[in-house]
C-alpha cells in the first residue's frame, strides 16, 4: 500500500512509500495491534493491495471487517488471487463488495443480484431440484461472468510461462548475536528435557 502523498512534505511528512503488512495485524488482539490498526485505518492510501484476497472471502469475518476501514480510504482496490471463486457464490460476492462496495453491497446498484446470489447459494434453496433450477443457476452463472469481466484478469500459466523471470534462490548465512545464540541454546536444551521426560 502507498500513501497518496509521497516523498520529502507529502502526506504525514512522508514518512514512507510502500507499507507491507500481514493479515495477522488485522486478527490479533492487543494495545499494540489496536494502535497499529487505528493508524493506518486513517492513512489517506492511494492503493491498498490485498494479496492472496480470497482471505477475506468471509464479510463478516474479524478480518475483513477491520481491513474494510482502511480499505475505504484508499483512492484504489487491488485484490490478487489465484481462487476467486472457492466454495459459492456467496464468497464471491462478499470479495467483489470488498472491492468496490458502492456497486455489489446489499442495498446498492446490484442488490437484485446480490439476493439471486444469495438465494441461490443456499443449501436447500427453494426449487433447489430440477431442470428449472439448472437453467436458473446457469443463467445466473453467465450474468456473474458478464458482470465480472471487467473485474478479473485470467492469465493462465501456459500463457505467460515465457514472460516469467527464472526463479533464482539465493541463500545468506547469518551469525547469531550473543543474546540470541543463548536464547537459541536455552531453548533447545529446554525442549530436550521436555522430550526425554
Amino acid at each position: 500500500a502507498a500513501p497518496r502523498q509521497v516523498g520529502k512534505g507529502g502526506g504525514c511528512g512522508g514518512l514512507f512509500d510502500v507499507l507491507l503488512t500481514t493479515y495477522t495485524l488485522w486478527e490479533r488482539e492487543g494495545a499494540n495491534y489496536g494502535i497499529d490498526r487505528a493508524f493506518l485505518s486513517k492513512w489517506p492510501w492511494s492503493h491498498v493491495v490485498m494479496d492472496e484476497a480470497h482471505a477475506l472471502k468471509n464479510s463478516s469475518s474479524t478480518r475483513s471487517r477491520k481491513l474494510r476501514k482502511v480499505a475505504q480510504m484508499a483512492a484504489t482496490r487491488i485484490m490478487l488471487t489465484g481462487t476467486p471463486l472457492q466454495n459459492d457464490l456467496l464468497e464471491l460476492h462478499a470479495l467483489l463488495a470488498f472491492l468496490l462496495p458502492t456497486i455489489f453491497t446489499a442495498g446498492e446498484g446490484a442488490d437484485a443480484l446480490a439476493e439471486q446470489v444469495a438465494e441461490a447459494a443456499k443449501p436447500g434453496a427453494p426449487g433447489a431440484a430440477g431442470v428449472a433450477a439448472c437453467e436458473a443457476q446457469g443463467r445466473l452463472v453467465d450474468r456473474m461472468k458478464q458482470l465480472l469481466q471487467p473485474f478479473i484478469l485470467r492469465r493462465l500459466k501456459s500463457e505467460v510461462a515465457d514472460q516469467l523471470v527464472a526463479k533464482k534462490q539465493h541463500i545468506v548465512q547469518l551469525d547469531m548475536v550473543p543474546e540470541q545464540r543463548q536464547l537459541y541454546e536455552s531453548t533447545i536444551a529446554s525442549m530436550r528435557d521436555e522430550v526425554s521426560k
